[in-house]
């Protein structure tokens, strides 16, 4: 998108050539990577200098409109500065320059849900000051676009190091350790992964794998057995491992449907609130059963 001082005089054209992510403490920093394409001046009476740079950024996705995300900023001082063409030197100046913007757990959260597995659509309207002949002039470049595929976002999500669910650690099983309890965590990540992607189903999956691989690896199956019985006989009765057991085997028993046909003959499906939900369950009770 082109940038001008006046509708004769062109200061720069500029893109989006690519996203990437940092982590902070407490926040997200998302960084554009803006292609700056400067105009050489022909002439005394036009720009001689582009200040102040900074702009606001609107996310959106292929199925929902753009959203204000926030202010964004050129990550180091950025001056444009007129530089003269020459017979010998008219080509433009093309380089490249970071803006940030800084991201709180909710606003991700806000972008995954808008996102929802798929694809989104970033746009940014960059202002700033001109000086030249005709003096101070502010001036903004309309709608500056980029298109971070499903792919592109969560390679910045990795780079973030945002982690969507888990709030705590989860403890890394003795070397001593079964392997359905090893294969537990994997099934996690796998559900981790799925859930990025959109793939809600999977994630629900996974979680039952993770479940079970649990239960098999305590060699607990009689004691969920027990709970079970004792909440149906006496739930007052029940001892607070019981209760766990039990809460276990109930996340166990809602992963399984989608393995099942509803009443009106339907594919049961999740959306990605349930996926989140039983994603955040399985996460609990496997760090509880490996704490």
């Amino acid at each position: 998108m082109s940038l001008s001082y006046s509708d004769n005089s062109p200061i720069a054209n500029l893109s989006v050539k690519s996203i990437t992510g940092r982590p902070g403490i407490g926040f997200y920093r998302l960084l554009f990577e803006v292609s700056i394409t400067q105009h050489r001046i022909s002439k005394k009476e036009t720009w001689t200098s582009f200040r102040e740079i900074s702009g606001q950024v609107r996310v959106g996705s292929p199925r929902a409109a753009h959203n204000d995300l926030g202010k964004t900023y050129p990550e180091v001082p950025l001056v444009m500065v007129a530089k003269q063409s020459s017979p010998e030197l008219i080509s433009p100046d093309i380089y490249s320059h970071l803006f940030y913007i800084d991201l709180d757990p909710f606003q991700i959260e806000c972008i995954e849900d808008l996102r929802n597995g798929g694809d989104l659509k970033f746009t940014l309207h960059l202002s700033g000051i001109a000086d030249g002949y005709w003096g101070p002039q502010s001036r903004t470049v309309q709608e500056v676009h980029f298109r971070a595929n499903q792919s592109d976002w969560i390679k910045v999500l990795g780079e973030m190091k945002y982690q969507e669910f888990l709030l705590f650690e989860i403890p890394i099983p003795p070397e001593n350790a079964s392997s359905e309890l090893k294969q537990a965590i994997q099934y996690l990540k796998q559900a981790k992964d799925h859930l990025l992607k959109g793939h809600y189903d999977e994630v629900v999956g996974k979680c039952r794998l993770v479940l079970e691989s649990v239960t098999k690896g305590l060699k607990e199956e009689s004691d969920v057995q027990t709970a079970i019985n004792t909440y149906s006989n006496g739930r007052k009765e029940m001892t607070k491992n019981q209760r766990i057991l039990f809460l276990r085997e109930v996340a166990r028993h809602v992963c399984h449907l989608p393995h099942h046909v509803s009443d009106d003959s339907s594919n049961v499906s999740y959306d990605r609130t349930d996926a989140t939900c039983v994603l955040g369950v399985t996460a609990a009770v496997l760090a509880r059963s490996l704490g």
